[in-house]
């Protein structure tokens, strides 16, 4: 596939998106790891399913909850590559479709498979229905490059996530290790209606540290980010990723700055995902491209001193140039269709 695009039939309910390919997530598994009760309780023999922070390996026919890429993490003490998310594309508000001959690469959809939709809905007082709709576009010839996108799930430690009442640059900090040299070729940050900006820097095997994106964060305008050129990332680099959030009545978005956020799927909860696309070769395997070790207790439990903290400017809508890549260019049009 070379491009892909999702649109839901009522946007104001739909908070997002995921579109996966079926033995990938055969289990429900919600956008911050949690489980889906409707769906089939198997998961095939090697994914491994999430219960609270605890990984535990599936079994055929045993009940499961959760799934994302398996794997050993290439046997790292205290890593894991899962659950890295499986998705083939992602809808939330504001966000592009996904195209893929940017970096001439695509999507590796085997035919005959099964196509899964994870839809997230979100109440919002008022009886509608939503009949959402994903569009494909095909490659003529086979692409000799496959682009992965990679949904780190546990960078954070969910369990004790609270961003306490009236904080008002709460911070929250992740990262993980390329176990595979991969061309880095896009962004995307998600947090929900306290989201203030996401960073995700590069630390080099020689040491070198490049901010390669710093972007604001508007729940309305999730945007994705295509980088002009790819990043080449050598196999041993690091990616960090710092996060902040609002809780503040500075925050227009905020539903309730009175009151503590904890980690969950509501918009009016909270969640750290920093998502990012890598293009490989097309024989590369996705769970060995990356492992992380599940984070442990948020850093940022005391503000930032106002001294410290920057004023951000930038000619381009949601980018802080901190360590400015002029490289970095604005979401992708939609597809146009014949």
């Amino acid at each position: 596939m070379s491009s892909i695009e999702v649109r839901p039939g009522d946007p104001s309910v739909v908070h997002h998106v995921i579109v996966q390919l079926a033995d990938q997530n055969a289990q429900g598994h919600i956008l911050g790891g949690g489980p889906c009760a409707s769906c089939p309780a198997s998961l095939p023999l090697g994914l491994q399913r999430i219960v609270g922070s605890q990984r535990v390996q599936s079994r055929p026919g045993g009940a499961g909850e959760g799934g994302g890429y398996s794997g050993s993490g290439g046997g790292e003490a205290g890593f894991t590559s899962s659950p890295f998310q499986a998705m083939e594309a992602v809808y939330v508000p504001g966000a592009p479709p996904m195209d893929y001959r940017f970096h001439n690469s695509a999507k590796f959809i085997p035919g005959g498979a099964n196509i899964r939709l994870e839809v997230h809905y979100t109440p919002n007082g008022r009886k509608t229905s939503d009949q959402t709709r994903v569009g494909f576009t095909v490659l003529k010839e086979p692409a000799q490059r496959r682009f992965i996108a990679m949904a780190p799930t546990s960078m954070v430690e969910s369990s004790s996530f609270r961003i306490p009442a009236g904080a008002s640059n709460f911070e929250t900090r992740g990262e993980l290790t390329f176990i595979e040299d991969a061309d880095l070729v896009w962004f995307m940050p998600h947090m929900h209606l306290r989201g203030k900006d996401m960073t995700y820097r590069l630390l080099y095997p020689n040491g070198r540290s490049e901010v390669v994106l710093s972007a604001k964060f508007n729940f309305n305008w999730q945007l994705g980010y295509e980088v002009a050129e790819p990043i080449r990332v050598p196999k041993g680099t690091k990616l960090i990723v710092t996060a902040h959030h609002d809780n503040s009545a500075n925050n227009p978005f905020n539903p309730d700055p009175s009151r503590p956020v904890q980690w969950g799927e509501l918009t009016s909860e909270e969640m750290v995902i920093p998502w990012f696309g890598v293009v490989v070769d097309r024989d590369i395997d996705p769970t060995k491209i990356a492992v992380y070790k599940p984070a442990g207790r948020p850093q940022g439990l005391l503000e930032t001193p106002a001294w410290q903290r920057q004023t951000p400017t930038s000619t381009v809508p949601g980018v802080t140039p901190t360590t400015p890549r002029p490289d970095i260019r604005l979401p992708i049009p939609s597809i146009k269709r014949n």
